[in-house]
């Protein structure tokens, strides 16, 4: 079978899809060694260059070339299915013209799930416990919620990956330009960040795996609340009802797939803080814990198939390493990193650099054995 992946981040998808005996062609924003590794045919948009910024800032650029990519792949290969990664909807109506199936899920539900406003007050009408928040437009009322709470985050209504987050301590560093309609403020509660990934087939839905959230750590050079990986399996008492306040999300919205999304554990009390419809950075974690790829369970779950029975072998650990500087990549990373850009490549300072990844019997030892290679990695570079 012949699969098409699309998408900003798909590196771990396609690799997963790969493992799983398909045949895997790629359009991807990032341009990573790997891709070419696992994929008969990858596009990718960056070539030279490691930036995020024109996908923050939604280049039309970009739009117009996964658009362009799309049908440069359809009309000159044979693809059975498309696994879309972007919330766009003209992946559908392309893939109508050549007469190819898109699994995923519906394309106007997804796009308004990116609005994280939207997902709170889903949340408040299901009595899903989540940290309180406003929008962010209008000083006074901003004022006023930062003087009630004293601590809180401003991040963007639509943003992943932790970028453009802050926390805020005291009302006069409040950046007025974020004073709009497209950011939130938010009550910061302290705690543990966690994520969780949940099978749903549209009619069982399965807990698959939790993990620890890395987030804004500075040795591997993030700031703020930017997303640096996962640490797993974790347990914790409260797993079930995180578990219970996602599943009413996704069967609210008539999910289907592997997802989950992010919480806050704290004083014995979860928060929903983001909800993920769709495959999450902590994927590839739960698959080396389950030391087996979990791609084909993907698209199983949009046939109504049970997920097999199955029990967790090991601990993982995964770390994004961020440039400190700008840097150029003059070193082949491919046999101990993944996510790993071609020689001479210029990784611009706070974005993505490679990808470290361990797992085996304790995920703190992996976690430490990660740091040692990163330290290791900064050195070199």
């Amino acid at each position: 079978m012949n699969v098409l992946i699309v998408g900003n981040y798909i590196r771990q998808m396609v690799e997963s899809a790969y493992k799983c005996g398909y045949n895997v062609y790629s359009i991807s924003y990032f341009n990573d060694i790997d891709l070419y590794k696992y994929s008969n045919v990858n596009i990718s948009y960056l070539k030279n260059i490691i930036e995020t910024k024109s996908l923050r800032e939604k280049n039309s650029t970009v739009k117009s070339f996964f658009r362009d990519a799309i049908e440069k792949i359809l009309s000159n290969y044979r693809v059975d299915f498309v696994v879309p990664k972007i919330n766009e909807e003209y992946i559908e109506k392309i893939c109508n013209m050549y007469g190819v199936k898109v699994v995923g899920n519906d394309f106007k539900k997804l796009n308004l799930l990116k609005d994280k406003v939207y997902v709170y007050k889903i949340c408040e009408e299901l009595n899903i416990p989540i940290p309180d928040y406003i929008v962010a437009k209008g000083e006074d009322k901003a004022y006023e919620f930062v003087r009630e709470h004293g601590d809180v985050i401003i991040k963007p209504r639509d943003g992943s990956g932790g970028y453009d987050v802050f926390r805020i301590k005291d009302i006069k560093k409040l950046d007025k330009s974020k004073l709009t309609n497209d950011y939130l403020l938010q009550e910061y509660i302290n705690g543990e960040s966690l994520s969780i990934n949940i099978y749903s087939n549209g009619r069982d839905l399965k807990l698959l795996f939790v993990s620890k959230q890395l987030v804004g750590l500075k040795e591997f050079g993030a700031e703020e609340f930017k997303y640096c990986g996962n640490i797993g399996f974790y347990y914790t008492k409260r797993i079930k009802e995180a578990f219970n306040a996602f599943k009413k999300l996704i069967e609210y919205f008539e999910l289907k797939g592997i997802m989950g999304g992010d919480f806050i554990l704290s004083k014995g009390k979860i928060y929903l803080v983001d909800f993920n419809p769709r495959i999450q950075s902590s994927f590839e974690c739960m698959e080396h814990c389950y030391r087996k790829p979990f791609f084909k369970y993907y698209l199983n779950a949009f046939d109504g198939r049970d997920i097999d029975k199955m029990y967790l072998r090991r601990s993982c650990a995964k770390i994004i390493l961020y440039a400190k500087d700008d840097c150029k990549i003059l070193k082949d990373y491919s046999g101990y990193a993944k996510d790993v850009p071609f020689k001479n490549t210029l990784v611009l300072k706070g974005e993505p650099m490679l990808t470290l990844i361990k797992s085996g019997r304790n995920s703190f030892t992996c976690y430490n054995k990660i740091k040692k290679l990163s330290r290791k990695i900064y050195l070199s570079i």
